[in-house]
């Protein structure tokens, strides 16, 4: 629970005389109540104004709130009123602001994680309950939403505090198959970061967290794509389209939770143009010292302009954005499996399962809130039967977090897991287990799915519109990780594969890597 009260005023075009001020006070008065009300779910209530007074130009308002209508909406709300009702004695209301903006949060929250979601907007005052305090707030920072979502982010942590009994933390196990052997070199668990570089299959590039991949990696890579496709998307009638990579700034823009939460994740472009006098000094050092030195490029860069895809779905919601869908349309289903994502990983590169350049097949979809909240599910099940049946591998199906909560916050994090297609968690997540990282019960296990309902998160930001209400979601296939979950339990000796695996791998030619003098 929130209780919600500010402190405020609205500036008018000039000091009303009296008789205008007894027109401000009817207004105030007797139609307040229904403007702040308006709205609000039946039995629950808004706004109301508590005190008000006239100081000069300025009308001062002290409002109480709740999460139905809160106070910066009844104060914008009110401008409006007073803007129409004044009219007559031209007189306008103009600039907004609000002195003070303080949030009660009634439910046990750490003062931590109210502090990591507000950072330098608002104080957080010790006392029980805890008070979030906003100080002088403009009309820019209202009509922004700001403060709208902040208040969501808190929200969400007193609901996670509330008692419900289908609420469970992340990571909690909804499905997973039988234990499974694993090959071993020696007498160790085979690590396929070690063992492919041994076997030729994959080699270090300069770059941080990127690999090559020799034609047997990259053979069995296309092979869980073609497996993909074949098993789950195009039996659930998704078909393939083709996405850019390189996204304008002004996608991102549009992205929530990338700009706002992953910004440090983000891999940013710039260019300098075709100018042909740009980079000169560049050039010339290069031409004459045979040493590209970053510094004469920087004072010529234009940006960053572009950001390159983290998440791979972003040109989907781009191309229907601003665009009307027919009901009759939904669902629309689609997947690209064209080319690489990029995440600038903080520390934690881990061979080929945790890299900045990784090769995933996406899969986003857009319909109704029942055929979105269907075709997610659809879609955990075949992926899931798929893995574990054809793949044969361990696998689980566990409550998910969101991407750009660090791993602390995911653990405290409580989710709803009513209903039997876990419609209210946010992103079911597939993980496998890797025996080289150690027990079932103590290891990290290797998520290779991450399917997510966006809800509206995107149908918002982008301005997606149908003629009827419509969700998203998605589903990536870190194919990376299939590769090194597939080699981690059944080795680098294909005759030990599944047998749809071990004939689509031989089909065609016999993918071999160079056999070098130096390498590997």
């Amino acid at each position: 629970m929130m209780q919600f009260r500010l402190k405020g005023w609205l500036r008018l075009s000039r000091t009303p005389v009296p008789e205008e001020m007894e027109l401000i006070a009817e207004v105030l008065r007797e139609k307040s109540e229904d403007l702040l009300s308006k709205g609000v779910p039946r039995g629950k209530k808004g706004s109301r104004i508590v005190s008000w007074a006239v100081d000069g130009d300025k009308v001062l308002l002290e409002i109480e709130g709740t999460r139905h209508l809160r106070p910066h909406d009844a104060l914008l709300r009110i401008r409006n009123l007073l803007t129409r009702e004044l009219r007559t004695k031209r007189i306008g209301a103009r600039e907004v602001r609000a002195d003070e903006y303080a949030v009660t949060v009634s439910v046990e929250v750490e003062r931590r994680r109210i502090e990591e979601i507000a950072g330098d907007y608002a104080e957080v005052e010790e006392e029980k309950p805890l008070r979030v305090l906003f100080r002088g707030l403009s009309e820019e920072d209202l009509k922004s939403r700001m403060i709208d979502r902040v208040l969501r982010e808190i929200e969400h942590l007193t609901e996670e505090r509330e008692a419900k009994p289908n609420m469970v933390p992340t990571s909690t196990i909804l499905l997973s198959t039988g234990q499974k052997t694993y090959v071993v070199v020696g007498s160790e668990p085979v690590d396929p970061n070690v063992e492919g570089i041994k076997q030729g299959w994959f080699k270090r590039f300069p770059g941080r967290g990127q690999w090559t991949f020799t034609p047997p990696a990259a053979r069995l890579l296309r092979v869980f794509k073609g497996m993909a496709e074949d098993h789950v998307l195009i039996p659930l009638g998704f078909r393939e389209w083709m996405f850019p990579k390189l996204m304008p700034w002004s996608v991102y823009e549009k992205m929530p939770g990338y700009f706002d939460h992953l910004a440090e994740g983000l891999m940013y472009v710039g260019h300098v143009g075709r100018d042909p006098a740009a980079l000169e000094d560049f050039k010339r050092d290069v031409r004459l010292k045979k040493k590209a030195d970053p510094s004469l490029v920087k004072k010529d860069m234009q940006g960053p302009t572009h950001v390159l895809a983290a998440a791979q779905c972003e040109p989907f919601y781009v191309f229907f954005g601003k665009e009307v869908t027919p009901k009759e349309e939904l669902p629309i289903k689609a997947y690209d499996a064209s080319g690489w994502s990029y995440r600038w990983e903080g520390g934690g590169i881990e061979g080929v399962v945790r890299t900045v350049e990784f090769f995933r097949l996406e899969s986003v979809w857009m319909g109704t809130p029942d055929q979105v909240t269907d075709i997610r599910w659809q879609l955990a099940q075949k992926t899931f039967d798929f893995i574990d049946k054809v793949l044969d591998l361990e696998i689980r199906m566990v409550v998910g977090a969101p991407f750009y909560l660090t791993a602390e916050q995911a653990r405290e994090r409580l989710v709803d897991v009513s209903g039997e297609k876990y419609q209210n968690v946010p992103t079911l997540d597939i993980e496998a287990y890797v025996a080289y990282r150690g027990s079932r019960n103590e290891a990290e296990w290797l998520e290779i799915n991450a399917i997510s309902i966006h809800k509206l998160k995107y149908v918002e930001g982008f301005g997606i519109k149908s003629s009827t209400r419509v969700w998203t979601g998605c589903n990536g296939f870190g194919l990376t990780r299939y590769l090194a979950a597939f080699l981690a339990r059944h080795g680098f000796d294909p005759s030990r594969w599944p047998g749809e695996v071990r004939d689509r791998f031989a089909k065609s030619y016999d993918p071999k890597p160079p056999k070098l003098t130096t390498w590997p």
